[in-house]
Parts: structure tokens; C-alpha cells; sequence
């Protein structure tokens, strides 16, 4: 399913804590660098989450809106819509591709996760943790460091992006280590609207334009789009 195409290097995921306007804090970090939106919010209701992917979708290339599919009615609002949808490791990628036009993406931590996702033809995976998140102090999970990176990114056959623990300092080793680009939480949705286009540009600027050699919907869509691609 996959086609030539451009795959911005910046994946933000939104905190899903409830805190503070959203929406503008999203405006803001697009303003900055951020080309990749992953919308986590399991506490909105279905039409609230709808609402709020209309008014900010026109902000991303189709696709560069990706709904986490903890949310609910996220499944099925990006199946209408034609938006992105980002899957939890405990869901298989089989059974939703199918009904996805937009970009899929998927969480992983294991070998086995990541061929599950690359036979599902998945445009993109996160990695992780890489080091210990910032957004889960209490996470207790064993972190894969960079030689884990390293050695998963050439398996994956599709754009990595490193996720926890992700700062501006360590950008570089994580694209040395062979990742298309890295995802994050905190590192975009630091705080208030201007602290996240702060936090955001930090990233961005550590962060090289790129084309990724195979991606689906969102790949065509930053290739047709017009002017410079945001976040790349």
C-alpha cells in the first residue's frame, strides 16, 4: 500500500491530561516545526474529539493528523474523515488497515511488535522507551538505550521514530542510530501555547528535511503539498 513520498521527522503526541487549551497549544507547536500530530485524548467524548480534529486538520497535510486509537471513537472518525490513526501495541494492525485510508502507525517495544506492524503495512512505527519518558516518571519499563535502536531501526523496514526520553542533545544520536525521526510528548507539549512553540522549535531545529523512501497517505500528501514542508 505504501507509495514514494515525504515523511516529516517530528511526531507530536498530545498529553491527554485535559490541562489547558489544546487546540492552541497545537497551533503553536505547528507554527514551530511540528509536522506530525498524534491525538491522544481517551478523556474527550467521540463528537469532542471530532470537533477538535476539524478545526486543526486543515493545519496538516491529509494524513499529518494521526488519532491514537485509545480515544474514543477515534477509529471511526478517522475511517470517515480520511485522518491517520496511531495504534496501542495491544491492538493488531491487521484488522484495522483495512478500513484506513490515512497514514497507520503503531506503537512498539518488541521484535515481535514491529514485524506484526511491518506485515500489516504500517507506514510508521514508534520505538520505545528508548530512555525512561518524561511524560511517565513512574514508568518502570526496562529502556532499550541507542544499541537497542540501533539494532531494531534496519529490522523495521519503515520509519522509526524514537520515542521516551527525547530532548534536543539527543536527537542526533537517535538519527545516527538509524530512526527517521523522533516522537514525544513533553518535548512538544512542554506547557502553556508559547512554551510548547519553544519546546517544539528546539526539536525542530535539530531535525533535517528529509524523503522517506516508503510511506502511504501522508507521504502523498506532504509530496503535493505546496511551499515548505513544516517540521521535516
Amino acid at each position: 500500500m505504501n507509495q514514494p513520498g515525504r515523511l516529516p521527522r517530528l511526531l507530536g503526541i498530545t498529553p491527554g491530561d485535559g490541562q489547558g487549551d489544546l487546540e492552541t497549544r497545537i497551533v503553536h507547536a505547528h507554527a514551530a516545526g511540528l509536522g506530525l500530530v498524534v491525538i491522544r485524548e481517551p478523556h474527550m467524548g467521540a463528537e469532542q474529539l471530532r470537533a477538535l480534529c476539524r478545526r486543526t486538520s486543515p493545519l496538516f497535510p491529509v494524513g499529518g493528523l494521526i488519532l491514537h486509537a485509545s480515544s474514543p471513537g477515534a477509529v471511526e472518525a478517522a475511517e470517515g474523515a480520511g485522518w491517520g490513526v496511531h495504534l496501542p501495541a495491544s491492538v493488531d494492525p491487521m484488522t484495522i488497515r483495512p478500513r484506513i485510508r490515512g497514514v497507520l502507525g503503531a506503537s512498539c517495544h518488541t521484535v515481535l511488535e514491529i514485524s506484526r506492524a511491518r506485515r500489516a503495512g504500517c507506514d510508521y512505527i514508534t520505538l520505545s522507551p528508548v530512555w525512561k519518558p518524561r511524560s511517565k516518571p513512574g514508568d518502570g519499563r526496562r529502556t532499550m538505550g541507542i544499541r537497542g535502536l540501533e539494532d531494531a531501526c534496519p529490522y523495521a523496514g519503515m520509519p522509526v521514530f524514537a520515542l521516551g526520553g527525547i530532548t534536543a542533545a539527543r536527537v542526533p544520536r537517535c538519527l545516527e542510530a538509524g530512526a527517521h525521526g523522533v516522537a514525544t510528548v513533553t518535548g512538544v507539549f512542554a506547557g502553556d501555547p508559547e512554551a510548547c512553540a519553544i519546546a517544539t522549535r528546539k526539536l525542530a531545529h535539530m531535525l533535517p528535511p528529509s524523503v522517506t523512501p516508503e510511506c502511504g497517505a501522508l507521504g502523498l500528501a506532504y509530496a503535493g503539498a505546496a511551499g515548505p514542508t513544516p517540521a521535516t
